[in-house]
């Protein structure tokens, strides 16, 4: 713990007006229970094995500020995870003349490899859903206090370019607030006839105002970002934007890669290991040995990691080793 106190001092306190939004910091000074110390205690021990890595400067500076230490993060357990035997992570350094270059360039004796991370969770799509889930069913239980709510509706899914996106997405308050305006509607005519625990079917839904001792059996379906757009959102802000940084190096260098994308959704994985491979096959991703996927957040939505290879590579020893480290430490789907 001491390491991380001796970084996170009064002297970067002074150099990041912003500290106080860290998560370290606010482990630090709001108290260090079961999980905050034990959070603390693995970035503590990340810190130690990363120290003497070639490159860690750049990210440990990244991670120490307010405003990037999320995508810093990551790089750090890719590190992690391939300070291993039979691996030698090294940071890579950017060079003005290359252009965008992957995080990480790793050393095995199969060959190597680099590494790509790309973070879709602070997307101005996935922010504004975030929002919006939070306040349209808010609406609903306000209207129907003081009864409970059943909701089950078949309109699960939202696509966010009908809100404006990505140009000119409307506030999700607004747009919270228009979509529950019909169900409002209904909860206040059910309220006003007193029509409490009578089911009302209609052709996308079904609602009901729970009173008594059925009054605490309440649930809601929450629209949600369509399967459509997090798919496109996956291959191109996450896969096309990832590969190109990988492809950089391979076209220099010579040396193939693979992209690390975290986001905070579960997909269907058939429809997206399907279009990942889709994806790889193409000749400008040649240098790309395979995806892959992480999900963010939500424990309650947890969904295991997906993986998926290249054709191309498959069977090849520099794929293998990176497959290793991938299984023992993440334990993915892979898709086949």
């Amino acid at each position: 713990m001491s390491v991380l106190r001796g970084v996170f001092d009064a002297g970067w306190q002074a150099e990041n007006p912003d500290y106080p939004r860290h998560p370290v910091y606010q482990k630090l000074v709001f108290g260090e229970g079961i999980s905050q110390f034990g959070s603390l205690l693995a970035k503590a021990k990340q810190y130690e094995l990363l120290r003497n890595v070639h490159g860690f400067k750049r990210v440990r500076e990244g991670y120490e500020n307010p405003e990037t230490w999320e995508a810093a993060d990551l790089e750090m357990l890719m590190g992690e995870v391939f300070s291993h035997p039979g691996f030698e992570p090294e940071y890579i350094v950017p060079r003005s003349r290359m252009g965008k270059t992957p995080d990480l360039l790793v050393s095995t004796q199969a060959g190597r490899f680099t590494v790509e991370c790309k973070r879709l969770q602070e997307a101005a799509g996935e922010q504004w859903i975030g929002r919006y889930q939070m306040l349209w069913p808010q609406h609903l239980r306000e209207a129907a206090e003081p009864y409970g709510l059943f909701l089950d509706s078949e309109d699960k899914d939202i696509d966010i370019r009908d809100y404006g996106y990505p140009d000119s997405l409307s506030p999700p308050s607004l747009s919270a607030a228009i979509d529950a305006a019909p169900f409002v509607g209904l909860i206040n005519s059910l309220k006003q006839k007193r029509k409490i625990n009578v089911l009302v079917s209609h052709q996308k839904f079904r609602l009901a105002l729970l009173g008594g001792q059925l009054g605490s059996f309440g649930s809601m379906t929450v629209p949600g970002l369509s399967e459509k757009f997090l798919l496109r959102r996956l291959i191109g802000n996450g896969l096309k934007a990832g590969s190109k940084q990988v492809m950089t190096y391979y076209e220099k260098e010579g040396v193939p890669g693979v992209v690390s994308i975290w986001q905070g959704y579960p997909c269907d994985f058939t429809r997206l290991g399907g279009a990942i491979v889709k994806e790889l096959m193409k000749p400008e991703n040649k240098g790309v040995m395979g995806v892959i996927v992480h999900q963010m957040g939500n424990i309650l939505t947890y969904q295991a990691p997906l993986w998926v290879i290249s054709p191309v590579y498959r069977g090849k020893p520099i794929l293998k080793a990176v497959e290793s480290r991938f299984i023992q430490a993440f334990a993915p789907a892979v898709f086949t």
